[in-house]
């Protein structure tokens, strides 16, 4: 266990089965402002007394601002921790904004593969999360007892494969319906490949969850079978791993500089929402 380098609580990064590949917790430093030169003169009393209030104003507006807290959530249907975080995340959320109703959120699903070279389909998918719980004792249990603090029933069965066509229906949800129909799309694939025993590599299935979300048939059809679409996600992959530096998943990306790398309890991200909210960091 290590405190996290941004809201100093600890974190669970060092936990192999919380997260696919390795994690950090990290903040970008904000530039250091230059103070104002000085114009000489003495201010009025009238000037005094507008600057005092002004501070107070400021200082009030800093420890109790509202507004809008962005979070882009790099995962794969893949990651069982994943999922997990997703409603963990979902029921601080809920919370939060019912105890700051100044505050709103603002989520955006990212692609990220933690199986590249698996088959396109037809791979066995208990093999996999065997395959897990042997280089990760105690793998299945962990997720099992954690996930049913959150509502979910994980019931690993029936076939899988590549996640690059869900990650293509994601990526159009958004594009077509927005942040909210995002969201549905991503907890019914969550849930069919977890508890259903959906397989995520089954087109009729994402069509079938694509025309439920609200778009229609042919535009879900267009989306899969788009390759230009296609290398959009898989650069988008890429550049959560070159650029922003995502080395595992879960991650979130909050306020576009706040960094929360593998599986963490909801007090981590309670902390780091209270921080941005009491510095008046919302957008």
């Amino acid at each position: 266990m290590s405190a996290s380098p941004v809201i100093g609580v600890p974190s669970q990064q060092h936990q192999p089965n919380h997260h696919f590949h390795n994690d950090n917790l990290t903040a970008s430093p904000q530039p250091a402002r230059q103070p104002l030169p000085s114009s000489g003169r003495r201010p009025t009393a009238t000037a005094t007394a507008a600057m005092r209030q002004d501070k107070t104003a400021n200082a009030t507006a800093g420890r109790g601002a509202g507004g809008l807290i962005r979070l882009e959530i790099y995962m794969d249907l893949l990651c069982p921790w994943c999922f997990i975080e997703k409603h963990s995340l979902d029921a601080l959320m809920q919370r939060y904004t019912e105890e700051h109703p100044e505050v709103r959120f603002e989520v955006a699903y990212k692609p990220y593969y933690i199986a590249q070279t698996m088959a396109k389909r037809n791979v066995e998918k208990r093999s996999v999360y065997d395959r897990l719980n042997n280089l990760y004792p105690n793998f299945l249990s962990r997720i099992q007892v954690t996930g049913a603090k959150y509502d979910i029933a994980f019931s690993i069965r029936g076939m899988t494969g590549s996640t690059r066509p869900a990650h293509r229906l994601i990526a159009l949800a958004l594009h077509e319906l927005g942040a909210a129909a995002q969201a549905r799309v991503v907890e019914t694939l969550f849930q069919g490949h977890f508890e259903d025993g959906r397989d995520i590599s089954d087109e009729g299935w994402l069509i079938s969850v694509g025309v439920a979300a609200g778009m229609s048939e042919a535009v879900v059809r267009l989306g899969l079978e788009d390759e230009d679409a296609a290398r959009r996600v898989d650069a988008m992959a890429e550049a959560a791993r070159d650029v922003i530096g995502v080395e595992a998943v879960p991650c979130v990306m909050v306020q576009g500089r706040y960094k929360v790398g593998g599986y963490q309890e909801s007090q981590v991200f309670e902390s780091l929402f209270e921080k941005i909210r009491q510095a008046g960091e919302t957008f």
